[in-house]
């Protein structure tokens, strides 16, 4: 039997600081999130690589996880310039960049302390 396709339609994330957090992914990945209104609240909308992300509070989603619960991981072609980017919009360094297996990668700490890794082919 054939599998039907599957295309990813949105992406939510529940989030603590949402002001912090926006500002984050907009700056690092031009997610272009603006608030909105709904469910009584401002969530955040914009999109993450043409599909829809989504910012909503951790109260509305009811999320009370203790560690981030999903974690991007992005290939990038100038991992200093990203670091750069990441860190100067609020993220924080989780340890010094690695180099191994032919790539060099980084993990970075979110505003609300999730994980994204970035990982650049060494030269």
């Amino acid at each position: 039997m054939e599998t039907p396709p599957l295309t990813l339609a949105q992406i939510t994330l529940a989030a603590t600081n949402l002001e912090a957090m926006a500002s984050f992914y907009n700056a690092t990945f031009a997610a272009d999130l603006r608030p909105i209104a709904a469910h009584g609240t401002t969530l955040y909308r914009g999109a993450l690589h043409n599909v829809v992300f989504l910012l909503c509070p951790n109260s509305l989603a009811g999320v009370e996880a203790a560690q981030n619960r999903h974690q991007f991981t992005y290939a990038v072609t100038d991992l200093d310039a990203v670091l750069a980017r990441a860190t100067g919009a609020g993220g924080s360094l989780s340890g010094a960049p690695q180099q191994q297996a032919g790539q060099r990668s980084a993990t970075v700490i979110d505003p609300d302390g999730n994980t994204v890794v970035f990982t650049q082919p060494a030269t």
